[in-house]
């Protein structure tokens, strides 16, 4: 193929692309259309791959800020290139030998192996034990122990099944406290119906909580704050409770650990100052908020939080060998992705999750509940 044939077509393909994910997206809102638009956008996004690794990379190994349509244009005139040199070779892929049943077996088992391996990990659920020094703890609240689950997603691609079985496997682990910063249901306020059943079934010793994530002030923050009171779940929007050495919860400062939460940072309004204002400093905080990206706010500055929870990013959710996360949802790429991270002013950990958002696969970042042990600190 001529280069001004090459560079065309590949603006064309590239200009599709955009306008596919871009159409997928808004159809996606409408019930009836989720699973055709989901399967229009899962292929335009596996189809866009690499051009999503290259602007990460880009984005992450040298701090440029690449636009999307310049990446597709790049990955598309990349990949027609490709194609033009596998022409070259498709004569000895013709023969006989290559054509056996033996290499059509082998590439079906292949392709049967993967997929199994992409569904299973989707679904199968990782235990992380996890121990907590707090400074200031009570030695009365030492051995609390604390599930923290987030991004339940209930909806089309999370089924009340699973949700109800991995609610199962927190109760299993015998916690004390539950927390659960957010993103209970997706693309219908319908599903809080089913989320208010299943959160009802949890049986810590001490309570639930939560805060809502940018999915359910989409759906419905009215609605999202019912289901979760129906259910037992203590909400925590921009407000703290506090725990005494009698495992006793109040709303005024009694000693022991103070649980306090935020409004979701994308689509929601947190105040650090009404969260946190009347927590003395002697006590020991953790604070639930949807987005990690909360830890980067100037705010944070004037008040004392031992641990930060998280979700929203669901570990990348996709994550490639060689590549990393195709996507973060954080403004800080992958410094909260997952796991222990230190911000500004506090350490933030950042659970991988447990549902999916968008296309509904997890490669690399499997689902997860993590038990955190307190113990008193120096």
């Amino acid at each position: 193929m001529k280069l001004w044939k090459r560079l065309l077509l590949a603006s064309v393909l590239a200009a599709i692309h955009l306008l596919v994910l871009a159409g997928a997206s808004y159809l996606q809102s409408i019930p009836l259309l989720f699973w055709p638009s989901l399967a229009l956008r899962t292929l335009a996004l596996v189809l866009a791959a690499p051009a999503l690794g290259l602007r990460g990379l880009m984005d992450l190994k040298l701090g440029m800020a690449v636009p999307s349509w310049l990446c597709f244009w790049i990955s598309d005139l990349v990949l027609l290139y490709l194609m033009d040199k596998l022409r070259a070779v498709r004569k000895v892929l013709r023969s006989p030998t290559v054509r056996s049943r033996r290499i059509l077996f082998a590439g079906t088992g292949v392709a049967l192996v993967g997929a199994t391996g992409v569904a299973r990990e989707t679904t199968q659920i990782e235990v992380r034990q996890r121990n907590l020094p707090l400074k200031d703890l009570p030695p009365e609240l030492a051995g609390l122990r604390i599930a923290l689950l987030a991004d339940l997603h209930r909806g089309p691609a999370v089924s009340q099944g699973f949700l109800e079985e991995v609610l199962e496997r927190v109760n299993s682990l015998k916690p004390d406290i539950i927390l659960m910063p957010g993103d209970f249901v997706s693309k219908s306020r319908s599903y809080y119906q089913d989320l208010e059943i299943a959160l009802s079934r949890l049986s810590p010793t001490i309570g639930s909580f939560a805060t809502l994530g940018n999915h359910d002030i989409w759906e419905g923050r009215e609605e999202a704050m019912a289901a979760l009171s129906s259910a037992g779940v203590h909400t925590l929007q921009n407000r703290s409770l506090f725990l005494s050495t009698q495992r006793q919860l109040s709303e005024q400062p009694n000693g022991g650990l103070c649980l306090a939460g935020v409004d979701d940072l994308w689509s929601g309004e947190p105040d650090l100052k009404l969260a946190l204002e009347s927590v003395p400093q002697n006590i020991p905080v953790i604070l639930l908020s949807h987005n990690p990206d909360l830890a980067e706010s100037d705010e944070a500055k004037d008040f004392r939080v031992d641990l930060q929870v998280s979700g929203h990013t669901h570990g990348g959710q996709i994550v490639l060998p060689g590549i990393g996360a195709l996507a973060t949802a954080s403004r800080y790429g992958t410094k909260y992705l997952s796991g222990w991270n230190e911000g500004p002013y506090w350490p933030v950990y950042t659970t991988v999750g447990v549902g999916t958002s968008s296309i509904p696969v997890r490669v690399g970042a499997s689902p997860e509940i993590v038990v955190f042990t307190a113990m008193a600190s120096c």
